[in-house]
């Protein structure tokens, strides 16, 4: 499908460009649909490198949720960029998935919905000369 096609094409950019990417699929994802839609997207090959990156960009809260989350699958899950939360039978998965959000969304819903563009924004900035040039 595009989605495991676009997803191959992003394991191969520099590390920076999947930390922005990761934030804005974090953020689309999460705000969307919970952690359940992170885990349904062919990005949530990338779950665990993003929770390093949401943390590195100031943003703890929802690197804790997306490393809790991160810790129901097996290690191996995400071995490979054919991650589909479908392929993996793990008892109690999604009423695991809203207990572990529902700390984020008290973060979020605390004065915190602009803080995650915020971030991106100034990953980006930080970085311009290292997303502009390597693009």
């Amino acid at each position: 499908t595009r989605g495991r096609i676009a997803d191959k094409r992003l394991a191969r950019l520099p590390e920076y460009h999947l930390a922005a990417a990761a934030i804005e699929w974090f953020y689309g994802m999460i705000t969307n649909s919970g952690l359940k839609g992170v885990f349904c997207e062919p990005f949530g090959f990338h779950a665990p490198k993003s929770v390093q990156f949401l943390a590195d960009c100031g943003l703890e809260e929802c690197g804790i949720a997306l490393g809790e989350a991160v810790a129901l699958f097996p290690k191996d899950a995400f071995d490979s960029s054919d991650f589909d939360i479908i392929d993996h039978e793990i008892p109690d998965l999604y009423s695991n998935l809203e207990i572990i959000e529902k700390p984020f969304w008290t973060w979020y819903h605390t004065d915190n919905q602009d803080t995650i563009r915020h971030c991106l924004h100034q990953f980006i900035l930080t970085n311009r000369r290292r997303i502009v040039t390597n693009a």
